[in-house]
Formats: structure tokens, C-alpha cells, sequence
């Protein structure tokens, strides 16, 4: 699932670059005006700390360059202009090796274009220049997450909160994390804590209804869905979820108005693709299974199931050869994928191509395949064309 990461607040009073800044002592250019004609050493003293001081805090009030074109880099992200904004993370970086703000920035952006591999490089050296980062921290987990990596978006989202136990969005995704793991009352819980910190934080309400679905509780999660659209009516994730909680209600009507609800807020949504066309298939809709299922293997080309499903689908309105050529396409980019041997074997049966279908059987077997179901069907299958030929 995509979430959008927490960019840096902009604070022109922010003096955490200047933690390292020396006082550095500053000799007088000449004998310092005073009444008597000299200062006591100790009154000396406190003057060239005050000055050095004054100094220090003037220059850390004032941004860098590098400091200027992150700043630039967050305004233009803001306004949606991506590419703009790379540019200006990528200068702010030049220009200052070691400003973890801006690397911290780069990496949730290039998650939001969707490189990962670069977006976990600059979260990693961001982390690496300031380990106490809440935000990078986040920002990596987010990224483990689309990796669907919960163990690892779990460590990190644990660190973000132990650094900043306030952080709403922390705690959200921290709950996703937990749900994918299994830990489905944590998860509830954590997501609890991030609606008492911000009950307008809509990723949570969703992230707390898809746990309540995972434990069974589909009216409460319709709820918590139906709460977060209502907060940002263009977070396509909440409406695909409430679809899959109004399937287990078996409102399958109002399943497919969700599917439909999220792929017109996120065209490329694969899993609302591929949900919409089981339920299209359910209802008897095979002609709209089969575009549903197409989309779904336009948005995932190297993804076996949408062809199968299309195979299916093909099936069942009697078009062997094309149901054929899909289960074809499913084993070609996905060879270890047992379904579509076994559900080629019974096309190639009803068309008479016994040999053929005996090797796809015997593929689904090596596979891992407890092929008894499979055979009984296929004897079914000979019996009753053998039936029907031998009708006058």
C-alpha cells in the first residue's frame, strides 16, 4: 500500500545544525574601550564568550546554501512539481555532504516515484548522519512496508516512536506493521493511540479497520473505513478495504461499488483490479471479469494470477482457445505456479487433448499438487463427453 511520508516543517528559528558549533575564544584587534583604560581579566573574559556567542547564534540563524535548496526542494514537493524538487535535494546534498535533513527528504521522495532501492540508500545515510531522526526513521519504515516488509518497518517504526512517542503517523503505520505480522490486537492498539493523538489522521482509522477485518469484526472495520473517506476522500486505499469488509458482510454490490470507488482515485491499483474482477466473476459477469483481470495484468505484467483468472474466466463463457492461451501466459511468466497446469489439463480435456492434459497433471504433481481432486474431475469430465457423443 502507497502512504505519503512526512516531509521536515520548515522552523527558520531551527538551530539543531549549530549542536556542534565551538564557541570559539576572539582576540582583541586592539585595547577595548573602558573609563579606567583596561577591563579585569574576568570582565574580559565574559566579553569574548557574549561576542563569540552573539557570533555563533547570528551564523546558525542563518540558513546555508545547502539549507536554501532544501528548503526549495520541500516548497516545490508541496506543490507537486517531484522532478523540481529532486533537483533541489540533489544540490542541497552537493553542497553539503553530511545534511541528513536533506538525505531524509531525498529518500521519501524517491519512495513516492517509486524507486526503493535508492529511497532505503539516502533513509539509510540520513539515519546513519543523525540516528536520533523520528521522521527518517518513519520515513524508512514507510518504505518496508511497500517492500512488504513488516519485520523490519516494525524496527524502524519502533524507533520513531520511542524518539518521538507524540508521533500519530508512527503509531499508524506501526499498527499496519503489526497487522501484517499477525499481532492484530497490538496493531488495534496502536492505531488507538494514533487516533487519541490525532483524531483527523484518516491513514489510521483505515490501518485500525483493516485490522478489525483481519480479526473478523467486518461491521466495526466498515466503520473505521467509512471514518477515514470521510477525512480524505482521496485515500483510495480505505475505499478498496471497505469493499473487501462489505464482501464478508456478502454485500457484494456494495463490495464492487468500493473497488470501483478506489480505482477511480488510483487508476493503478492492482489489488482493487483483481478483487473487482472475483466479484464481477461471482456474479455470473465473465465478459467483466475478463477486463478487470486484464488491467490487473497491465498494472502487474509478471504477476501470474490475472492471467489465470482470465483463463478461468475464458472457461466459463467456452472459449477453450483463449482460456488456454491465458493459463499459457500465467506458467510462462510464473513456471512454479501450480493453477494454471491444473486448470489447462481440464481445457485440454474437454477439447480431447488427452496427452496434453495427462503432462499438465503430472507438472501439477511435481509442483506440490495433490492431484486425486484433479483426476476425479477430468475422469468426470470424459464420462460425460463420452455420454454425449454416443447421444442420438
Amino acid at each position: 500500500m502507497k502512504r505519503s511520508l512526512i516531509l521536515p516543517m520548515k522552523n527558520s528559528a531551527d538551530l539543531s545544525g549549530c549542536r556542534d558549533a565551538p564557541l570559539g575564544r576572539l582576540r582583541p584587534a586592539g585595547r577595548p574601550f573602558h573609563p579606567s583604560g583596561r577591563l579585569s581579566h574576568l570582565a574580559w573574559m565574559m566579553l569574548v564568550t557574549l561576542a563569540a556567542l552573539s557570533l555563533t547564534l547570528a551564523a546558525c540563524g542563518r540558513p546555508s546554501d545547502a539549507d536554501k535548496r532544501h528548503t526549495a526542494g520541500v516548497d516545490l514537493e508541496q506543490q507537486g512539481r517531484l522532478q523540481d524538487a529532486l533537483v533541489e535535494y540533489d544540490e542541497a546534498i552537493r553542497l553539503d555532504l553530511d545534511l541528513a535533513k536533506a538525505h531524509s527528504s531525498r529518500g521519501a521522495l524517491h519512495h513516492r516515484l517509486g524507486d526503493s532501492q535508492k529511497a532505503i540508500a539516502d533513509l539509510d545515510e540520513a539515519i546513519r548522519l543523525d540516528p536520533q531522526s523520528a521522521q527518517s526513521h518513519y520515513n524508512r519504515g514507510e518504505v518496508y512496508l511497500d517492500l512488504d516488509q513488516p519485520e523490519q518497518a516494525a524496527t524502524d517504526l519502533d524507533e520513531a516512536v520511542r524518539l518521538n512517542p507524540a508521533y500519530a503517523a508512527a503509531y499508524s503505520s506501526r499498527g499496519e506493521a503489526r497487522r501484517r505480522l499477525g499481532r492484530l490486537d497490538e496493531a488495534v492498539q496502536d492505531t488507538d493511540e494514533a487516533i487519541r493523538l490525532d483524531p483527523e489522521l484518516a491513514a489510521a482509522y483505515s490501518n485500525r479497520g483493516a485490522a478489525f477485518l483481519d480479526l473478523g469484526n467486518a461491521l466495526q472495520a466498515v466503520q473505521d473505513f467509512t471514518e477515514a473517506i470521510e477525512l480524505d476522500s482521496q485515500l483510495a486505499e480505505a475505499y478498496y478495504n471497505r469493499g473487501r469488509a462489505y464482501r464478508a458482510l456478502g454485500q457484494n454490490d456494495d463490495a464492487i461499488t468500493g473497488y470501483l470507488e478506489a480505482i477511480r482515485v488510483d487508476s493503478d491499483f492492482y489489488e482493487a483490479h483483481y478483487d473487482l474482477a472475483l466479484a464481477h466473476f461471482e456474479k455470473g459477469e465473465s465478459n467483466r471479469a475478463i477486463y478487470d483481470f486484464s488491467q490487473a495484468a497491465r498494472i502487474r505484467p509478471l504477476t501470474p494470477e490475472p492471467y489465470n483468472g482470465r483463463g478461468i474466466a475464458y472457461y466459463a463463457l467456452g472459449d477453450l482457445d483463449r482460456a488456454i492461451a491465458a493459463f499459457d501466459e500465467a506458467i510462462l511468466v510464473a513456471p512454479g505456479y501450480v493453477e494454471p497446469y491444473a486448470n489447462r489439463a481440464v481445457a485440454y480435456t474437454v477439447l480431447g487433448m488427452d496427452a496434453e492434459a495427462q503432462q499438465d497433471v503430472d507438472r501439477a504433481a511435481e509442483l506440490g499438487l495433490d492431484t486425486t481432486g484433479l483426476k476425479q474431475e477430468i475422469e468426470r469430465l470424459k464420462s460425460a463427453l463420452a455420454g454425449s457423443e454416443g447421444a442420438p
